[in-house]
């Protein structure tokens, strides 16, 4: 089994206002997949799914975390 990466992300919005972030691209273009945001329920967390280059939209005062996940590996039930 060779060694991989796994990326983390982290959003802050300390403004009362929604903002968009844009999520940076990685070498090897894994997808972003939602951790927690403290703005969403946790049934809503495991099904996001966000390509890079892509817009993660942040609800005021909330923060966001996000993970790459290793190629292959697709879906938040393979995280478990």
């Amino acid at each position: 089994m060779g060694i991989s990466d796994v990326h983390f992300l982290l959003l802050f919005n300390s403004s009362p206002d929604p903002l968009s972030f844009k999520l940076p691209p990685l070498v090897l273009g894994e997808p972003w997949l939602l951790l927690l945001d403290t703005a969403r329920s946790g049934a809503e967390e495991d099904q996001v799914d966000f390509g890079f280059g892509g817009a993660y939209p942040l609800l005021g005062r909330s923060l966001a975390l996000l993970q790459t996940t290793p190629t292959g590996r697709s879906s938040a039930a393979d995280r478990r």
